[in-house]
């Protein structure tokens, strides 16, 4: 009896081990080292719990004998401290906010060290960044434009596996193509909270919802039909420049020999965007043009894409940039100093997509 009762007593133990171990490695799997260290306390909390009681012998024997069951008070104790923390680790982990910041151009732009700003403290967000700034000060050319996108695609990977059941933020300062193909890479998947930089105030601020009543500027074709005025029987080209924080000009167009439609808003400017249905919107409007053109111009073969925005909308409509419903989108990054203003530029779509070009 005593020996079956051992045995019982060992299974229980191997079961709970069994069930934490498996938690543990799923976890480890995604990435989730947090989540594994919770779990791995909650398992011995319980595994402590569980044979601080004695065996099915140890009560039998008390019974009998007239005494009292000799539980270890202190392995009990012991075991639901450790039961607790894990579950309180688990309840703060669940809750804590994982901002992905793509940083290209300066090492010091993390939200680590402006949370105050956006009203998280330090122990309400984790974040993970994509920091290819010493790869960009190199000069970009074929390289290093792959090494690039090589290293944002692994850790939009890592970074989705790690997030999946999380609460996601986003920022970034980097070059539009690569922010683009970082939303590339993120398709199908939700981004809850947006995060941007104000460089004159040289502070974060986060997209809020709009409230009730208030207006923010339009972004419209600069004419009603823009596709009216492109020769649909031979064009199989054609530039879409959105202008969001700055004008684009025709004359900073002039490298591209093909028809152009603008969008713009009335009065373009820096940190346009405050509002998050803001932000919905203008990539639903540029998304909408960009998916028509196809079907307006039978004959088109690539869309050389030129943004004047801010990051989070060139991630977001990255989003959206489809492999098969899309013609080729080319998207090309400013250069002020340069006699040839988009110099280069990547594919994001299509089979050759994350392919360097240059003008």
């Amino acid at each position: 009896m005593m020996s079956v009762n051992i045995v019982f007593a060992i299974s229980v133990i191997i079961i709970i081990l069994l069930i934490g171990g498996f938690f543990v490695v799923k976890h480890l799997a995604n990435k989730q080292r947090e989540e594994a260290i919770a779990d791995t306390v909650m398992t011995v909390g319980i595994e402590l719990i569980v044979t601080s009681f004695g065996t099915f012998d140890d009560k039998l024997f008390a019974f009998l004998s007239h005494n009292e069951v000799k539980n270890n008070i202190v392995q009990l104790a012991t075991g639901s401290i450790l039961l607790i923390i894990g579950l309180f680790l688990m309840l703060h982990i669940k809750n804590k906010m994982y901002i992905l910041n793509i940083n290209g151009m300066f090492h010091e732009r993390r939200i680590e060290n402006h949370h105050r700003e956006v009203g998280l403290n330090q122990f309400q967000f984790k974040e993970k960044e994509i920091d290819f700034v010493r790869l960009f000060k190199k000069g970009v050319d074929s390289e290093v434009a792959n090494d690039i996108i090589e290293e944002i695609q692994q850790k939009i990977n890592s970074y989705k596996l790690e997030s999946r059941d999380k609460k996601r933020g986003y920022t970034g300062v980097a070059p539009i193509p690569f922010v683009m193909m970082a939303g590339k890479y993120f398709e199908r998947e939700r981004m809850d909270e947006y995060f941007e930089y104000n460089k004159l105030e040289q502070t974060y601020y986060q997209l809020e919802k709009k409230p009730i009543g208030k207006k923010f500027p339009k972004l419209k074709p600069h004419v009603q039909d823009p596709f009216a005025l492109i020769d649909a029987s031979t064009c199989n080209e054609i530039v879409v420049a959105v202008s969001l924080t700055a004008t684009i000009s025709d004359q900073q167009l002039s490298q591209f020999n093909c028809p152009c439609i603008h969008l713009t808003v009335p009065s373009p400017k820096d940190n346009l965007i405050v509002y998050k249905e803001q932000l919905r919107e203008y990539v639903q409007t540029t998304y909408e043009l960009l998916n028509s053109s196809d079907q307006n111009l039978p004959k088109i073969e690539a869309i050389h894409f030129i943004i004047s925005g801010q990051s989070c909308f060139a991630f977001e409509i990255g989003k959206l940039i489809d492999d098969n419903r899309m013609k080729a989108v080319i998207n090309y990054q400013y250069s002020a100093q340069s006699s040839t203003k988009y110099p280069w530029g990547i594919k994001i779509n299509g089979e050759q997509k994350g392919t360097f070009i240059t003008n």
